[in-house]
């Protein structure tokens, strides 16, 4: 009997710190503003692909009946396996490549328990550098 107490004291011990070491995948969530109805959108492209992302426009509150208004596109970044990769965000018309596109890149690291790191940051060329204050910072959740 004093065997299986032991046995059966270890075990849950065991459990609890193996359960303890696991955790939920983190997020990355980005906000950028936007405005589609010039023919604007941002689009993101990543460097290895190891992300499932997803996108959303958010107009703007506006009284009714106005048009040309602006708002946010909230991209959602979910980890699929570990690694390094960079993820470049461009804002610029999809008929239209250019060198005025303004490019937004993060480089990130996935550790194996799918949790996310950001390494750094950069802002390149565009003829709508100046009106980006600052580079948007990610919310990992």
């Amino acid at each position: 009997m004093k065997k299986v107490k032991s046995l059966f004291a270890i075990l849950s011990i065991f459990m609890l710190i193996t359960a303890c070491g696991k955790s939920e995948p983190q997020t990355m969530t980005l906000s950028f503003e936007s405005n589609p109805t010039t023919g604007y959108s941002w689009t993101a492209t990543q460097n290895p692909e190891l992300f499932t992302i997803t996108d959303e426009y958010i107009e703007n509150e506006h009284e009714e009946g106005m048009t040309g208004v602006g708002g946010q596109q909230v991209f959602l970044l979910l980890p699929n396996e570990q690694g390094t990769c960079e993820i470049t965000f461009t804002y610029a018309r999809s008929w239209e490549q250019t060198e005025a596109d303004t490019t937004i890149s993060y480089t990130v690291e996935i550790d194996k328990n799918k949790h996310i790191k950001m390494l750094s940051s950069k802002l390149a060329g565009g003829d709508d550098i100046n009106s980006i204050p600052q580079i948007p910072k990610p919310v990992i959740e």
